[in-house]
């Protein structure tokens, strides 16, 4: 009867610890896959790609095959954006820029112009990657950018009818 009971009692444990990690690695990523999500961050100049600060939820769970949804609400310059899968809710974990243009092919960016919303392409979940995240740089060579704007890794069903990125 012992057994048993220590047997119930290290499964318990185990169901408790796996369902904690679960439950940080969630509020890591951030909430539902459509939810629209404020951010503002600076964007570098010369094709020098940055990724959203941590605290603008830079990596976010992807479940579907659908665009990325972006809103640059403003921006003192239009910007480059990239989108990356990654295997992890760090830019340390592998990942990669699985961008593509209007057409579906693969690129290096698109291109989103200040009060724009636009859908952008990517291969994310093709690929086999279930975390989204974006980079964005400035368009201008010489100056950096401010930008401001919103994103979700799913394209929300009421944004289905959004241009697409170029």
């Amino acid at each position: 009867m012992k057994t048993i009971h220590n047997k119930v009692a290290a499964l318990l444990m185990a169901i408790m610890t796996l369902s904690s990690n679960t439950v940080g690695i969630t509020a890591n990523a951030s909430s539902t896959t459509t939810e629209i999500i404020n951010f503002s961050a600076p964007a570098n100049i010369s094709h020098t790609y940055t990724a959203l600060p941590s605290d603008q939820h830079p990596i976010r769970y992807k479940d579907t095959y659908n665009s990325v949804y972006l809103q640059l609400s403003s921006a003192t310059n239009d910007a480059y954006v990239q989108v990356w899968g990654l295997s992890d809710t760090n830019w340390n974990s592998t990942c990669h820029n699985y961008t593509c243009d209007a057409n579906g092919n693969s690129t290096t960016s698109v291109r989103v112009n200040s009060n724009q919303e636009r859908l952008i392409k990517n291969l994310v979940k093709e690929a086999g990657y279930n975390l989204a995240g974006l980079k964005f740089c400035s368009a201008n060579y010489t100056l950096t950018s401010k930008l401001n704007g919103a994103w979700a890794p799913d394209r929300p069903d009421n944004k289905q009818n959004i241009p697409c990125a170029n």
